[in-house]
């Protein structure tokens, strides 16, 4: 039996974040951990370790956090398809009176609670989102062949009373193309550096965005 802990403090590593150095994680810095984790548990189907690697949206999300606490404190929010924990973490640095990180990846939940532990905050983990009153989505990938995101990802993000987005800018996708058009506003643009093992250059573009909610 696979002890998920050992193999996550064995075959990472606890670093400060470039862009966020007040975070840190316990992240790799090269694209071998796959290949690892499937010798390591026998099962070739293991899930990519999104959680090891800190993507660009998510690394903004938590800078955004960190710059406007404001607008978290007191507030209980989750951060959903939480990969390493990033934007979960700062909504708790900066006095989130609850926070949930969400994910199905199993290796990431164990994750987020060793990052957690290492920021010295408290953060509960759910594989199903839960009621908050802020919903931060970072790197969202749940996007269909058209590059939009299906129906229900739309309206869960639309059912918390704030939503707080970080996309990387990705070719000719910019801005609310991205989206239905009129239903995100942008909040503020980043520069995030990131590495050529996980998003094939050294730095992104990524814009932040905010879902204006229908009165």
């Amino acid at each position: 039996m696979v002890d998920i802990t050992d193999l996550i403090k064995n075959y990472t590593r606890l670093q400060y974040l470039k862009l966020v150095p007040e975070i840190r994680l316990f992240i790799r810095d090269d694209h071998y951990l796959h290949d690892m984790l499937r010798q390591e548990t026998n099962n070739e189907f293991v899930a990519w370790p999104e959680w090891a690697y800190v993507w660009s949206g998510g690394h903004a999300l938590a800078r955004y956090i960190l710059d406007n606490s404001e607008l978290f404190v007191g507030k209980r929010v989750i951060d959903y398809c939480s990969g390493s924990g990033v934007a979960g973490i700062a909504a708790a640095l900066v006095g989130a009176s609850h926070v949930t990180c969400i994910d199905i990846d199993p290796y990431a939940l164990q994750a987020i609670q060793l990052n957690a532990k290492a920021n010295k905050v408290n953060v509960e983990v759910s594989e199903t989102p839960v009621e908050a009153d802020i919903i931060l989505v970072g790197c969202p990938s749940f996007k269909t062949l058209e590059g939009t995101f299906p129906e229900d990802q739309l309206d869960l993000i639309k059912s918390y009373d704030k939503s707080y987005l970080g996309y990387k800018v990705l070719r000719d996708e910019y801005t609310q193309a991205f989206f239905k058009s009129g239903e995100f506003e942008i909040i503020a643009r980043k520069t995030v550096p990131t590495t050529v093992y996980t998003e094939g250059r050294t730095a992104r573009d990524v814009i932040l965005m905010s879902y204006i909610k229908q009165e």
